[in-house]
């Protein structure tokens, strides 16, 4: 319970980080941010998995998953995370990769000269982050980047349940796959799913858990 406590404190203190960059937009704290979220998410997992704080660390930065095993004999395994790789394809066909911005944050981001056509909602918007990767309308960067890094960091946060469906009956089919991918399904769909419940009687957009998070610790998209 102490770890999981702990890690959820470091997840909180690069939140705020991400809302020191929103007031003072020091571009320092935004990939500083990423790797304190992936400590933070990392000490949660050890948690859920019974290991001891410092045994296993990871990063997601889109749709790979970097790990490093510390105990015992160091190593490090890359794997692919299927929905944030369906998440990153979306965007990819609406908008232009940006090196840039990506090494800024950490995190892949594509910008387009014009409003985003929403994905999952019949709207125009000027900026979206589908799973870990984010789509921002260029003129609008500084003003959206901080409210959809947290939706990214939204996306982690549930990670920890993954956790609970990575072991199979078939041991020998689970080595095989599990060296090259990280199932992040069960995690999506709880988060997926808060986030449309969330949704029921709302009086707008914002009047959302989540948003209203992103909300706190960036812009203030309010109801009209």
């Amino acid at each position: 319970m102490y770890q999981g406590a702990l890690g959820g404190a470091v997840v909180y203190g690069s939140k705020k980080m991400v809302y020191n960059f929103h007031k003072n937009e020091n571009l320092h704290m935004l990939w500083s941010a990423k790797l304190v979220n992936a400590a933070g998410v990392s000490i949660i997992e050890n948690a859920a998995s019974n290991r001891n704080i410092w045994e296993h660390w990871h990063i997601h930065i889109g749709f790979n998953r970097i790990e490093l095993e510390t105990k015992g004999e160091f190593r490090v395994r890359y794997k692919v995370l299927p929905v944030a790789l369906l998440g990153t394809i979306i965007p990819a066909t609406k908008g232009r990769f940006s090196f840039k911005y990506s090494m800024q944050t950490l995190t892949p981001i594509f910008i387009s000269e014009n409003k985003i056509d929403a994905a999952f909602s019949k709207r125009m918007v000027n900026g979206e982050a589908l799973v870990n990767s984010i789509i921002i309308k260029r003129s609008e960067y500084n003003r959206v980047i901080a409210h959809e890094l947290l939706h990214t960091y939204q996306y982690d946060d549930y990670t920890y349940i993954d956790i609970l469906f990575s072991k199979s009956k078939n041991k020998t089919r689970h080595k095989k796959w599990s060296k090259w991918i990280h199932i992040d399904i069960p995690s999506y769909f709880i988060h997926g799913s808060l986030y449309l419940l969330e949704n029921k009687n709302r009086n707008c957009y914002f009047d959302n858990y989540f948003e209203r998070e992103a909300n706190f610790y960036s812009n203030k998209y309010l109801c009209p």
